[in-house]
């Protein structure tokens, strides 16, 4: 039996057998038992070397040997002029309300230059593409560890 079909997008009929309208959309896919193309895995060594120089071969690295001698200057090796350290109060509760931080023992302390509490940081939130973490907790302390002071 035909039945008469038309094209959504052009309007145009067509005649059509209903083995036709039945069948799947998409053909299943047949692969075959052997692969008759086999490709060569390896260049010749001639054409290998001018194409990748650098496979079989030692990287070398800038830094290497200072690294394996223990003479690489790190981040944390490096010292200026007139620098500064900051020490961080860290909670100990897990889970806690800050009613107030008490900074006198720690600024009555030989060498300190000043005391830093949350609630004194003007825009205090940082993260890595939300800044909605706080740099020192203000009112509450959601984690142990939690910066309270600096």
């Amino acid at each position: 039996m035909a039945t008469t079909v038309k094209d959504v997008k052009t309007g145009a009929e067509a005649l059509t057998t209903d083995k036709e309208l039945t069948a799947p959309a998409v053909k299943p896919l047949t692969v075959p038992s052997e692969n008759p193309v086999v490709y060569p895995l390896t260049l010749p060594e001639s054409e290998s070397r001018t194409q990748t120089p650098a496979v079989g071969q030692r990287a070398s690295r800038p830094d290497g040997r200072l690294h394996g001698l223990g003479q690489t200057k790190y981040i944390d090796d490096l010292t200026f002029p007139h620098m500064i350290h900051a020490k961080i109060l860290r909670s100990e509760h897990p889970h806690a309300r800050i009613i107030s931080v008490d900074t006198s023992e720690a600024e009555a302390m030989p060498g300190v230059l000043a005391t830093l509490t949350g609630k004194e940081i003007p825009i205090n939130s940082f993260g890595p593409t939300l800044q909605d973490q706080p740099v020192l907790a203000g009112d509450v302390v959601r984690h142990r560890g939690d910066g309270v002071a600096a």
